[in-house]
């Protein structure tokens, strides 16, 4: 018996890895380690019935009464799957049952679930064979699948760029305006709806025909241009178009773009009669403004000098009523225009009650001589409305007088191109350093140096707010205490300067971090504009800018 489980324990480690050597009293003498490792446990010296459910016979001992030395034999695995399948060979004189098994597998799903894999079969194993043939279809399948997927990708891709191209093939023939294609010839090949009904029809041309040489000459001029496009400004019997011509790299021909401008050009025409008007109109305000301003003495004949000349004059008219004299504690203005003269002002306005005083900035829409117009007008209005009022009365109410006097004002109605004017409105009590203040914009600030915070008044939801019946901006009104407190108001062509090492727009974050890390105000001293400039360095400047601090 022990020459004979030598045998057997030999076998269960090269071909036989899933034999089981049973005793005829039920004890298992010997174990294949494929078997150990899909039962999960060494199961020798156990008794056989602890392990498998035998259903071909139906127990082990039929097993024993098995005549024929070879019988067919079917079992499972205790609290397994695994349905085990092989022959018995029955050693009688040695009284152990041999049970040659394989465990049957379906796919390589339920083989990677029994713990075992194909390595676990001897090599020639049937098992092993068909379980390798299995995965190879499944893999070829999936590979199919891929290959298919990829197809129908590509498909899909390809009918996007089709229909791309057929949009973009369009884009000419719905282009609402004239395209032309001209040969090296000077024939044209190609031209949209557009340039048949109105372009090509005054130069009496179609497809086909040899455009005229004084057309090759701006042809040429593409050609010859290093970046191979010209552009020119033609009239064409009562219309006035802008053409562009490109000469396309590789190929044989020119496309020609044509932009009628007749109608812009009537309204260059309009603005340039509208800013007479307004010029004519500034003489009927001049007599609003303070004594100082002597318009009769220098009435400015604008119409005889350039624009540079105009912005000069109005500037030196803007200077002059904008110079406020003022006993404010620490007070520093920087005021610095975009070019000349500004669309912006700024007021500071002393009062008949001597601890009374009103500041203002405002940014009116625009730029030039209609900016700087719009803004001498809308600070003579201010001024005019808070000497009417008493001291007082609501500042929310002064503020509403003021745009409705500004914006229904003949003046006013001439700059149809304007909409809407950002300003705020301060009184300050000097005796209890109490501030009011009327706002429209977020350019208004107070900074506590001992606390180092930034509070700003128009975000304070305690504040009343109303809708302003000229345009659609709140209006945020209110008063809070601003003893030793710097007060700020700015406009918006500080935090919108481009500059920096970033080339960005220095924005109001940066500002407040200028401001709390001691740089804009230290010593007593302010340094917006040292700041201002060196942040904007060699950068055009992109708006006018106004900037008002001071202490109470």
């Amino acid at each position: 018996m022990d020459s004979q489980l030598k045998n057997i324990d030999r076998l269960k480690d090269t071909i036989l890895p899933f034999l089981l050597a049973v005793g005829f009293n039920g004890k298992i003498m010997s174990v294949g380690k494929g078997l150990i490792k899909l039962i999960g446990e060494d199961i020798h010296y156990n008794h056989v019935d602890d392990y498998f459910n035998f259903s071909h016979p139906n127990s082990f001992n039929d097993c024993i009464r098995i005549i024929n030395e070879n019988k067919l034999i079917k079992t499972q695995i205790k609290n397994k799957t695994t349905v085990l399948k092989g022959n018995a060979h029955i050693y009688n004189k040695d009284q152990i049952i041999l049970f040659l098994f394989v465990p049957i597998f379906t796919n390589q799903d339920t083989l990677s679930s029994s713990g075992l894999t194909l390595s676990d079969f001897p090599e020639n194993s049937v098992m092993a064979e068909y379980l390798f043939l299995i995965e190879s279809k499944r893999t070829g399948l999936e590979e199919a699948n891929k290959i298919i997927e990829n197809f129908q990708k590509q498909n899909r891709d390809l009918q996007k760029s089709y229909n791309e191209l057929e949009n973009v093939s369009r884009l000419p023939s719905e282009n609402p305006n004239p395209v032309i294609r001209i040969n090296d010839e000077g024939v044209v090949v190609y031209a949209n709806e557009s340039s048949l009904d109105s372009f090509l029809d005054y130069l009496d041309l179609k497809v086909g025909d040899t455009v005229p040489d004084s057309f090759n000459i701006l042809l040429n001029q593409a050609y010859s241009s290093k970046s191979g496009i010209f552009d020119k400004t033609i009239e064409l019997g009562p219309k006035t178009y802008s053409i562009t011509i490109i000469k396309v790299s590789n190929r044989n021909y020119f496309n020609l773009y044509a932009l009628e401008t007749t109608n812009s050009k009537n309204e260059i025409h309009q603005e340039k009669n509208q800013l007479q008007n307004l010029k004519s109109e500034l003489s009927l305000v001049k007599d609003n403004l303070e004594e100082t301003i002597s318009f009769q003495s220098s009435e400015l004949e604008l119409s005889k000098i350039d624009s540079h000349e105009n912005l000069k004059q109005v500037a030196i008219i803007q200077n002059i009523f904008l110079d406020n004299s003022s006993n404010l504690d620490d007070l520093e203005i920087f005021f610095k225009p975009k070019h000349i003269a500004s669309a912006d002002f700024f007021l500071i306005e002393p009062t008949e009650e001597e601890n009374h005083i009103y500041v203002v900035v405002g940014d009116c829409v625009g730029h030039g001589l209609p900016g700087a117009f719009l803004s001498i007008f809308f600070a003579n209005e201010v001024k005019n409305a808070l000497k009417k009022e008493a001291i007082d009365s609501s500042l929310i109410s002064i503020y509403n007088k003021i745009e409705h006097n500004v914006f229904s004002s003949e003046f006013y109605t001439k700059i149809d191109s304007f909409t809407s004017t950002d300003f705020t409105i301060i009184r300050i009590n000097t005796n209890t350093k109490n501030i009011e203040f009327a706002s429209n914009n977020q350019n208004f600030i107070s900074y506590d140096g001992t606390k180092n915070e930034i509070y700003e008044p128009t975000n304070d939801t305690t504040f009343a707010g109303i809708k302003s019946s000229i345009n659609s901006k709140k209006i945020i009104s209110g008063n809070f205490n601003a003893e030793n407190k710097q007060l700020i108001l700015f406009s918006d062509g500080i935090i919108n300067q481009f500059g920096g090492k970033k080339q960005k727009k220095l924005k109001r974050r940066y500002l407040y971090q200028l401001i709390t890390s001691s740089k804009v105000f230290k010593e007593n001293k302010c340094s917006i504009k040292e700041l201002f400039n060196n942040y904007k360095d060699k950068e055009e400047q992109t708006d006018d800018c106004v900037w008002l601090s001071f202490k109470v």
